[in-house]
């Protein structure tokens, strides 16, 4: 008998074990992806402000590298309007191969560079 309620309690916690698991690695990628959203959130504050002091000398129409270390790649698209310009921000995580992106719609006040700049919108694309 104790054998027979033994084998079903291994079974039990076996089954239960790869559940387990299965929430655990479901957990660490949000974790990892929550923290990819923060940086990449660190890094749109970086390039408006960039873009506020010399957006005339960043390069348009082009992916450019803006941050690159061993594990993550921060790159961008700028796209210069007359109305309203927008940035397109990858972070991507090089081991794991998850990305975020974002898009960051944005207006700048007239006048000469350093520039006010009015963010319009930002979301995930």
């Amino acid at each position: 008998m104790a054998l027979i309620i033994g084998t079903i309690l291994l079974l039990f916690w076996s089954a239960l074990s790869d559940e387990m698991n299965i929430i655990v690695g479901i957990t660490h990628d949000e974790v990892a992806l929550t923290a990819m959203n923060y940086k990449a959130e660190g890094i749109i504050g970086c390039l408006l402000r960039e873009y506020s002091e010399k957006g005339d000398l960043m390069p348009t129409l082009q992916e450019t590298i803006y941050e690159n270390d061993d594990n993550y790649t921060a790159s961008y698209i700028l796209n210069r309007q007359a109305s309203n310009s927008e940035f397109k921000v990858r972070y991507r995580n090089r081991i794991t191969g998850q990305i975020v992106q974002y898009l960051v719609v944005f207006r700048e006040d007239p006048g000469p560079w350093p520039k006010n700049i009015n963010v319009d919108l930002v979301r995930f694309f």
